[in-house]
């Protein structure tokens, strides 16, 4: 007669394995919340920056972040006159054609007024690959850039747009509000849940839209 159940090596063999699987979601989970804080402490000192820097050469400064391509990359730059006139929010679905083309033409003369600024003139930075820059939105242009470029300026007066950046990892989404007359960044921490890999981007997309949709109630 066969007797069933486990011998002590099977079970040890077992609580290995699975001691083994936990340690090693565990040591994932840890490094992403490490290249996670360590993308915020990177945009966080740029913003900081970037308004020492408008302040001190008395002109407008930005935030440049270019959300396409396989690594998220910033750069400074410094306006090179005082006066800089920034393109009014136009809804483009409400322009016409010749509209449309007097707009670009002004944003592009605004583009070439910038310049790096010394520190960031060698190189642009970049984030960790496996972090994501899911959506920026600030107070000049008011839409959520989720592709693309965005900018946030920042004023010799010392203020700077409101913005909204939104970060995410595989396990987590952080937002950095920016406010228009405080020094103070503020961080939100949303957990994303358990997912299967295809669903992450849309996943990440509908909780960007979500919290950028609950910013702009807060800011009316």
């Amino acid at each position: 007669m066969n007797k069933s159940g486990f011998s002590l090596l099977e079970i040890l063999i077992a609580m290995l394995i699975l001691g083994l699987s936990l340690g090693f979601v565990a040591g994932k989970a840890a490094g992403d919340r490490e290249k996670l804080e360590t993308a915020i402490e990177d945009i966080s000192r740029a913003v900081k920056f970037c308004k020492s820097e408008a302040i001190i050469r008395n002109k407008v400064v930005r935030l440049k972040l270019n959300l396409s391509g396989d690594v998220i990359e910033y750069t400074v730059e410094a306006s090179d006159h005082a006066n800089l006139l920034l393109p009014e929010y136009v809804d483009l679905d409400r322009l016409d054609k010749k509209e449309k083309e007097a707009y670009e033409s002004k944003k592009s003369n605004t583009e070439k007024g910038f310049i790096p600024v010394e520190e960031f003139q060698d190189q642009v930075r970049e984030l960790n690959p496996d972090i994501q820059l899911s959506g920026v939105a600030t107070s000049l242009s008011k839409d959520l850039v989720v592709e693309g470029e965005a900018s946030i300026y920042f004023y010799p007066t010392g203020h700077q747009d409101e913005a909204l950046i939104v970060l995410a990892s595989f396990e987590e989404i952080v937002t950095l509000q920016v406010e228009a007359f405080r020094d103070r960044i503020y961080e939100d921490y949303y957990t994303i849940g358990e997912i299967l890999p295809e669903q992450y981007d849309n996943t990440i997309y509908e909780k960007t839209k979500e919290i950028y949709e609950n910013w702009n109630k807060e800011r009316d």
